[in-house]
């Protein structure tokens, strides 16, 4: 295959693969927690048929600049946009967002801990506080049968108003765990993710203490992604994608007429 069939194949190929990163951050628009992604690239490689600073064969002075040839273009990594969700305004009591840094826990059934920011939280039968696929957050939360209503404050200490009784009763608290790299998380289903060698050891601590955001009762948080954008950029990789195809059949049809010579 010539260099040219090469570079125009790999560069629809990455141009596809943005594509899918785009239509996933269309279609998580309205997922809580989600973070924008996008797609970063990189050289395959280079061919040098006159090294930089190579000796002239015509006086023996140092080449400039050389003859390199790229091969064209891969996907290096899937990244997030870490910045904050818009925040939307429930009144649900069981409805917490972060503000800031950090993360939920969340108590899988092996027993293992997956991490989320989607604060869509409910109650379960036993009353104990949940995921809507109802997973338990850690550390576990029961809420009192007789309690009348339940206040949260930004630092995660949980009150009950427990019928009968005039002050408010401490039922717990909410965690929030922070990590030294949070693009090193890897993503699952239910708007999980898993801890990794990438991500580092995550510290668990009170929210609003060293860096970690503060809770917001009564809200969620919803994904970060900006709709104008995506559709420009969904305009932008059809473009270079239809323009590497085009490049193929450029190469396609000037290798036919000297195959015709």
């Amino acid at each position: 295959m010539s260099l040219a069939l090469a570079n125009g194949a790999s560069g629809a190929t990455f141009f596809q693969e943005a594509l899918d990163v785009v239509t996933n951050n269309i279609a998580s628009m309205e997922r809580p927690g989600f973070r924008e992604e996008f797609l970063i690239g990189a050289s395959v490689g280079y061919t040098q048929e006159k090294g930089v600073g190579a000796l002239s064969s015509t006086n023996g002075s140092i080449v400039p600049a050389g003859i390199q040839k790229g091969h064209g273009v891969k996907p290096m990594a899937v990244v997030s946009k870490m910045t904050q969700g818009r925040l939307n305004k429930t009144g649900n009591a069981y409805h917490l967002a972060i503000q800031g840094k950090g993360y939920f826990q969340i108590e899988m059934p092996d027993g293992s801990i997956s991490y989320t920011r989607d604060g869509t939280f409910i109650i379960n039968p036993e009353r104990t506080l949940v995921t809507q696929t109802g997973y338990v957050v850690a550390p576990a939360l029961t809420i009192p049968e007789n309690a009348e209503y339940i206040t949260i404050s930004i630092n995660g200490q949980v009150q009950a108003k427990i019928g009968g009784q005039e002050a408010m009763q401490n039922v717990g608290n909410i965690e929030v765990v922070s990590f030294p790299n949070e693009e090193g998380l890897r993503k699952i289903e239910d708007n999980l993710l898993l801890q990794t060698d990438a991500s580092g050891v995550p510290t668990t601590g009170t929210p609003g203490e060293n860096a970690r955001g503060l809770i917001l009762q009564g809200h969620y948080e919803g994904s970060n992604v900006d709709m104008v954008s995506q559709v420009t950029k969904l305009i932008q990789i059809q473009r270079a994608y239809e323009m590497n195809i085009k490049s193929v059949k450029a190469e396609n049809e000037l290798l036919q007429g000297l195959n015709n010579i």
